[in-house]
């Protein structure tokens, strides 16, 4: 359950985006789209909205062993100011909010979950497909 006090996240599986610390020490946050540097500069860290699939669409996310994943690299995350909100595992797609500091790299940390994903998958690979699709929240 989340510690932060006007926090109503119901569960243990999710991480808390307000117990998230805030880096404001770096200047630079890599992989940011250059049309929108006064979100970068002028407020706290963005939050996403990113959704990605399985290879080919094949039926492979929903499983307890692919969600203990998740949850897992959301918890290492934490100690470096990332925070995985609300998420959603379809069998062959994954919808979730995310938000890092200040040098945060979603790119990075996409490739970093997938492979997690992947490593809790039984079947043969290729099991996601390359890229993602992501949404600023403004």
């Amino acid at each position: 359950m989340c510690q932060t006090p006007d926090c109503r996240t119901p569960s243990l599986d999710i991480r808390c985006l307000a117990q998230a610390p805030l880096q404001r020490h770096s200047a630079f946050v890599p992989d940011r789209p250059p049309r929108l540097h006064r979100v970068f500069k002028g407020y706290d860290p963005p939050l996403y909205f990113v959704t990605f699939n399985t290879h080919k669409r094949k039926k492979l996310l929903a499983n307890p062993e692919v969600h203990a994943a998740l949850v897992h690299f959301a918890q290492e995350g934490s100690p470096r100011g990332i925070g995985l909100g609300r998420y959603v595992i379809m069998p062959d797609h994954v919808h979730l909010f995310v938000r890092g500091n200040l040098d945060f790299s979603l790119r990075q940390w996409v490739r970093m979950m997938k492979r997690a994903l992947s490593n809790a998958i039984l079947a043969e690979p290729p099991h996601l497909q390359q890229g993602f699709f992501d949404h600023l929240i403004r």
